[in-house]
C-alpha cells in the first residue's frame, strides 16, 4: 500500500503555467497579467452594480407618487412565491402564508413598482430605443452558435422581452 507523507506544491514557473493553462499562456507573467485583468473586470462590474443601485435608490427616494395598488399587490405576491420556491426544501415553508409576510413585502414591492414607473418615464422622455448596433454582437454570436440565419436570430432577439428590457436598462444607466 502506498501512502502520502507530504504534499509538495509544484514550483510556479513557465513550465507549470504552460501545463496548467494547457498552452494558453506561456509564462508566469502572462498568467499573472490575465488574473489581474479578470480581477479588474470583476471589480468594474461590482462597482457599476453598486453605482446603479445608488442611482435607483436616490431616484425612488426623491420621487413620491401614488402607485397602482393592484400592481403593488401583484409584485408582493410574486415576491412571496419566489421566497417560497427558493426555500421550498425547508419544512417551515409549507406553513408560510402571504398574509404573514405582507407587511415585510410591501415596501420592497412599492420600491420596485416606483422604479419601473420612473424607468419607463425616463426611457420614453429620452427616446431610448434598442437599435441594430445594440444587438449586432448578440445576433452574430447566436447565429454562429446555432448555425442559424442572422435575420431569423435578430427577429427572435427583438421579440424576447427580457433581452430588450436588459438592453434598455443598460442604455438608461449609461
Amino acid at each position: 500500500m502506498t501512502s502520502i507523507s507530504q504534499v509538495i506544491p509544484q514550483e510556479f514557473n513557465d513550465e507549470f503555467v504552460k501545463t496548467y493553462t494547457q498552452g494558453k499562456f506561456e509564462a508566469t507573467e502572462d498568467l499573472r497579467q490575465e488574473i489581474g485583468f479578470q480581477l479588474q473586470e470583476e471589480w468594474d462590474v461590482k462597482s457599476r452594480e453598486q453605482m446603479e443601485k445608488q442611482i435607483i435608490d436616490k431616484l425612488v427616494e426623491s420621487n413620491s407618487f401614488d402607485l397602482p395598488k393592484d400592481v403593488v399587490l401583484e409584485v408582493m405576491f410574486t415576491l412571496f412565491e419566489d421566497i417560497k420556491k427558493r426555500y421550498e426544501k425547508l419544512p417551515e415553508t409549507k406553513y408560510l402564508k402571504f398574509e404573514d409576510m405582507q407587511n415585510d413585502l410591501r415596501p420592497i414591492a412599492e420600491n420596485r413598482v416606483r422604479w419601473e414607473i420612473i424607468r419607463s418615464q425616463i426611457i420614453e422622455q429620452e427616446g431610448i430605443k434598442v437599435e441594430d448596433f445594440d444587438i449586432e454582437h448578440l445576433v452574430e454570436y447566436e447565429a454562429n452558435r446555432t448555425k442559424s440565419d442572422k435575420n431569423r436570430v435578430k427577429k427572435q432577439i427583438l421579440e424576447n422581452r427580457n433581452i430588450i428590457e436588459n438592453i434598455l436598462s443598460k442604455k438608461l444607466m449609461d
